[in-house]
């Protein structure tokens, strides 16, 4: 072991490695982001942990190490990038050292150790972690700790699950080819995000399929191992997203309303311009959004940091995202000049890198600075759903679908039913 520090997490050790530099495996690369953009180029030391709970690792990365555990050989296993900075994300702070790094990492360590993931949510002292920033080399065991996914697993039930086909099987492996269509890994029929999907489905099975559960998944598998992206991801669907995905939902429809109104609050003339003169459709840009906690529509390096604070703040946090969003990119649709070969919703779906600050930490910081009370957000959803469930009741023949999914536009101004 020689100098090597170790630390605890639970009952088990762990030693904390300082590796060589690995390069990003060509079966894991996605886009131009290997990993976190801000921790990437700020260290040089990794942690591993063992997987052997885990029998299938042929995703994720393995971060820490049991110290009398056997090395997994490269071939074996996905590795980290914790190489340079895209050239389009320099968000790199030169004074944070690698041991400042190490630090972080050590405290994000010691805090899991030390914190009840089933209150982890309700911690100031997380909270405030996650706003300084986490380490990529730790990323997958917060997300899973906050998201408490631990109180979510089953004993050999992945695996099960994961092997029943379901009906919408050729539907899922259309769109796992088309979401990550460099990613080898990914993209395999018989792969992982495949698998995942398929357990999830087993498990709920009267959920809406939709591409953003392949998309989401798919991401989760980039940053864990197979069966702990899993439990993350039903931990995730269970406490926000689930919703957005059941056909007796009208979930999707009231946020889109309450993010039009919250748009038309923040600023009435781009809510004009976006909705009233160009018709971008609300339910299109919600739908796509929300659906897939913006994956796609950021950098990663920003994903990243976005999907740190969504597991802890619940959905109020995808609105200031989407707010944060619309006025980046306001000066383009009230000022222009627009690009005549880009739909206006096209943009904002999938605005170009420039749109975005370089530095995913500055990002982070408009979200939080986001004039929105998140409080009343959740109270608005609950009283709004509460409505519609009533108006369903009322009238039984009347489907989620035709409750209306965007703001009627009446007189050039945006009437928030």
């Amino acid at each position: 072991m020689g100098d090597e520090e170790t630390v605890q997490i639970k009952d088990m050790e762990f030693e904390l490695v300082r590796p060589a530099m690995p390069q990003l495996s060509p079966e894991l690369s996605h886009g131009d982001d290997s990993s976190d953009s801000r921790d990437a180029a700020q260290t040089k030391s990794e942690l591993r942990m063992d997987t052997a709970s885990s029998p299938d690792t042929r995703t994720g990365r393995q971060l820490l190490s049991p110290v009398n555990d056997h090395r997994i050989p490269s071939a074996t296993m996905s590795s980290v990038s914790l190489d340079s900075v895209s050239k389009k994300s320099k968000s790199v702070d030169p004074s944070l050292s690698v041991q400042a790094h190490r630090d972080r990492e050590l405290k994000w360590i010691s805090t899991i150790n030390s914190t009840d993931s089933a209150q982890a949510r309700k911690s100031k002292k997380i909270k405030k972690l996650l706003v300084e920033g986490v380490p990529s080399s730790v990323r997958y065991l917060v997300w899973a700790h906050i998201s408490d996914s631990a109180s979510k697993k089953m004993a050999n039930v992945y695996t099960q699950l994961s092997q029943r086909r379901p009906v919408m099987a050729e539907d899922i492996e259309r769109d796992v080819q088309q979401s990550f269509p460099d990613n080898v890994q990914l993209r395999d029929p018989k792969g992982p995000l495949v698998s995942v999907l398929y357990a999830y489905i087993a498990m709920i099975p009267d959920l809406r399929y939709h591409r953003g559960l392949a998309i989401i998944a798919g991401h989760l598998l980039l940053q864990s191992p197979e069966e702990d992206a899993f439990w993350t991801f039903l931990a995730m669907m269970d406490s926000y997203l689930r919703p957005y995905f059941m056909p007796t939902s009208a979930q999707m429809s009231v946020d889109t309303n309450l993010f039009i109104k919250a748009v038309e609050t923040s600023d009435s003339q781009l809510a004009t311009r976006l909705f009233v003169e160009l018709r971008i459709r609300p339910a299109e840009l919600c739908g796509t959004w929300f659906s897939s906690v913006f994956a796609g529509t950021l950098p990663l390096p920003h994903l990243h940091r976005v999907w740190d604070l969504f597991i802890y703040e619940g959905v109020p946090f995808l609105f200031r995202v989407g707010l944060t969003i619309l006025s980046l990119c306001r000066h383009y649709f009230l000022e222009g000049p627009m690009k005549p070969d880009t739909l206006p919703a096209a943009y904002l779906l999938y605005p170009p890198p420039e749109a975005f600050p370089a530095d995913a930490e500055a990002f982070i910081a408009q979200t939080l600075a986001v004039k929105l009370k998140d409080d009343d957000i959740r109270k608005s959803r609950v009283k709004m759903e509460a409505a519609v469930k009533q108006q369903q009741q009322r009238a039984p023949r009347i489907s989620t679908s035709q409750v209306p999914s965007h703001p009627h536009l009446q007189g050039g101004k945006i009437r928030v039913s």
